[in-house]
């Protein structure tokens, strides 16, 4: 218990991702410099595990009762938005344990999506909410 997974890859900016939304790297700077003062340099970057459908499902607020990792360093490098995960000693942790290669991390975040010259979803004014763990879609 205790599994700390370094360099874990959370999405590509500039890169549409599997909905078609772009994360433009210069926008989402500030807003990850914002959640690492805010929540991961204070210990306080708890994600769950699965990830709502839509922020209306869960909302903006974490359930701690389904808390099963904490992020412990959130960087971009290489135009890819990296973590640090330590799996957490919770039944939702214990959980996540098991099935840690059928997962990977997503954000819960709330934007405005425009729409740009490419037809790709454009996300602005990003907020991000927590960094949860679901099942993979290849």
């Amino acid at each position: 218990m205790g599994t700390i997974l370094k360099d874990q890859f959370i999405f590509k900016l500039d890169s549409p991702s599997i909905h078609g939304e772009v994360f433009p790297e210069g926008a989402i700077e500030k807003v990850i410099e914002e959640y690492n003062e805010n929540f991961v340099k204070q210990g306080k970057a708890y994600g769950e595990l699965w990830h709502p459908d839509s922020i209306l499902d869960l909302g903006a607020v974490i359930n701690l009762s389904n808390a099963s990792h904490l992020i412990t360093k959130l960087k971009v490098e290489d135009n890819n938005l990296l973590c640090d995960v330590k799996v957490l000693e919770t039944p939702k942790g214990k959980e996540l344990e098991k099935l840690l290669p059928y997962c990977e991390i997503k954000p819960r975040a709330i934007g405005l999506i425009g729409m740009g010259e490419d037809g790709n979803n454009i996300v602005e004014n990003y907020e991000i909410i927590s960094f949860d763990i679901a099942t993979k879609k290849e």
